[in-house]
This record gives C-alpha cells, structure tokens and sequence, in this order.
C-alpha cells in the first residue's frame, strides 16, 4: 500500500493527481493512531518524512478509526495522509489523492496452503491475489 491524502472532496487541491508535502505543509492533519494513542505505521512514516524535511505538521486531531477520520475530513477539520487502501474511492466521502513522493507500506497476509478454506474466506484471498496482480502491472 501507499501514502494518500484524504481530503474534503470541495479541497482545492481535491483534483490533483499527486501531492507534495511542500503542497499541503500548512494544513492541519488529523493522525491516524493506536487506540493507546501512538501512531499508526503510516502515520510514522509521514511524520519521519516531515522530520526529514524540517516539516512540524499541525496536529488537529487523531483517531483509531479509520470512518471518524474520514468523518472529521469531511467536516473540514483537517486532512490525513494514510494508506490508500483504507479508504473505499469511488462514492467516498472524501478525495484520495497519491502522496509524492511514493512512500510504501508492505502488508503481508499468511494462511495454511493446504487448508481448507471457508467461502468467504476463499474470496478473500482470490480478491487479494487479483488486487496483487493489478499493482504488479501498474
């Protein structure tokens, strides 16, 4: 998975293809953390990014669940980077813009080859074996 900005879909950076920190490093984030408080692996990551750039990104708010975040987004209380993946799209309630430059978070699922499967869990992992395939030929 990769870093996006959520954004309110009326932000006027909304319809950008991809964004730099130098394009949103004023305004105000809302932090993906662990329900103890601490952030996410993604939210490391951006926040690292920003260190490494000399970038104190205003924090706003923080939340463990993913709906409040993209709530809070659309309420216009702030904006989030975090893996785009969390975010469904297409009729969201928010925009999903890639983050520049590329920053990559690895996630890994493991199950038993010669276990039997239940059908949902079946449909599962062909979806994550189809969605693989699509990234490898992006």
């Amino acid at each position: 998975d990769t870093l996006a900005v959520i954004l309110p879909p009326d932000h006027p950076l909304a319809g950008e293809e991809t964004l730099s920190l130098e394009q949103i490093r004023d305004e105000k984030f809302i932090l993906h953390t662990k329900p103890d408080g601490t952030p996410h692996l993604e939210s490391r990551k951006f926040l690292d990014y920003c260190a490494e750039k000399g970038v104190a990104p205003e924090i706003c708010a923080q939340s463990s669940f993913t709906s409040n975040i993209s709530r809070m987004v659309n309420q216009k209380q702030g904006i989030a980077v975090m893996n785009r993946y969390q975010f469904p799209g297409e009729g969201s309630a928010v925009a999903v813009v890639d983050f520049q430059p590329r920053i990559e978070t690895c996630i890994y699922m493991i199950y038993l080859n010669n276990a039997r499967l239940s059908a949902p869990a079946r449909s599962f992992l062909n979806y994550l074996i189809q969605k693989t395939g699509e990234e490898e030929q992006d």
